[in-house]
């Protein structure tokens, strides 16, 4: 079985490509449901540079529904990337899903506020203290109960340099709360399209998926799914077997969201 719950497309400002391209992508890769996951505008358009706005959202979701009409062996499905804050709680549940009627929220925690402020989880160093502050973040995104997975947990790995203790406890928060409230934790794959990310000892690895925070994650009992967090339509093979490989030697249950598309 193939499905893959995370891909954007040319809304969210960094993506190239549409609706109906990724699904003759998915089609010719065997995949049997297919989810959109374009990063969610906001209600007063924070951080804009990276999403759509709240007036592109119907026609966004309306495209989704019109390619059901013609991918008829491909399950789709409507979704947003979201960037968790409690003050959006009533625009994800009662406008994104209950109004608009989007099918799932996927937790995308880009942002994430440390003593005040809100940091970039990319494209600086990250300190130790602020990882706390992030898997706490994560552990409020999965606690809200609005979305269906934590997208790309192990993320930091491209900005923190190297596993340590810190690390680990970041990882071990994380999947005790996914644990706790039965939210999927995601493999990214797109870690694999990335530049690998060099240690302070100048050795190479890979920024996400970061080996040792699946392996304590799987001391857990954590489910997965495998994305590809697609911004191209000829991404979504890439890193997929791999990260599924990865998830089966670590004994981890991977998750196809069945009750979010066998029932239609």
């Amino acid at each position: 079985m193939q499905t893959n719950f995370h891909t954007h497309t040319w809304r969210c400002k960094h993506a190239e490509g549409d609706i109906g391209e990724y699904c003759r992508a998915a089609v010719a890769q065997g995949y049997d449901a297919l989810g959109f996951s374009d990063h969610a505008p906001l209600p007063d358009n924070r951080w804009l540079h990276v999403r759509m706005t709240p007036e592109m959202a119907p026609e966004y979701l309306a495209a989704i529904d019109a390619a059901k009409n013609v991918f008829t062996g491909l399950h789709l499905l409507k979704g947003f990337e979201c960037e968790y804050d409690d003050v959006y709680v009533n625009w994800f549940r009662d406008e994104l899903l209950d109004r608009m009627g989007a099918e799932y929220l996927v937790a995308g925690c880009h942002w994430f506020p440390h003593h005040g402020a809100w940091l970039d989880l990319y494209g600086r160093p990250m300190q130790r203290n602020e990882l706390t502050s992030y898997a706490e973040y994560c552990v409020e995104a999965m606690e809200s109960g609005l979305f269906t997975f934590l997208a790309h947990p192990d993320a930091f790995g491209l900005s923190y340099p190297e596993w340590d203790t810190q690390a680990e406890n970041c990882a071990r928060i994380i999947a005790e709360a996914a644990a706790a409230f039965d939210v999927a934790l995601e493999i990214n794959a797109s870690g694999f399209r990335k530049r690998p990310v060099v240690m302070p000892n100048g050795k190479q690895r890979r920024g996400y998926p970061w080996l040792p925070f699946w392996e304590t994650a799987a001391q857990y009992r954590i489910k997965v799914v495998i994305c590809s967090d697609a911004h191209v339509p000829d991404e979504m093979h890439i890193g997929m077997r791999e990260s599924r490989e990865m998830a089966e030697k670590l004994g981890i249950e991977i998750t196809h969201l069945p009750h979010l598309w066998q029932k239609k």
